[in-house]
């Protein structure tokens, strides 16, 4: 599986990095400066980029910590039947999740 860790170089980021590396999957991150991101590789992430919108591939699972405007770009990173661990809200905003939308897949993806 593929697995998004937001803030990869914090304490739980680094964590979830090791984890998720240790036991298969393919774990990309998120940081804000290019020390934190090399960080999150040495750790074991395939991938660090600077914002959830660099990304080039859905993801089955997210483990976010920022709320606002970085849990929405989470949402729209979710392969259809992706999950997401939501542990913390450090940008202090709050979100707004319709059942609907977890329950639907995109348009693309609908069964006949």
């Amino acid at each position: 599986e593929t697995v998004l860790v937001i803030s990869g170089a914090g304490g739980v980021g680094s964590l979830a990095i090791q984890l998720g590396s240790h036991f298969g999957a393919t774990v990309l991150a998120t940081a804000s400066t290019e020390e934190k991101r090399a960080l999150c590789l040495e750790l074991g992430a395939a991938q660090a980029v600077a914002a959830v919108e660099e990304l080039q591939q859905p993801v089955d699972a997210v483990f976010e910590m920022a709320g606002g405007p970085v849990f929405d770009a989470a949402m729209e990173a979710l392969a259809p039947g992706g999950r997401m661990v939501a542990y913390g809200i450090s940008s202090k905003e709050q979100n707004d999740v319709r059942t609907g939308r977890l329950l639907k897949p995109p348009i693309g993806e609908r069964c006949a």
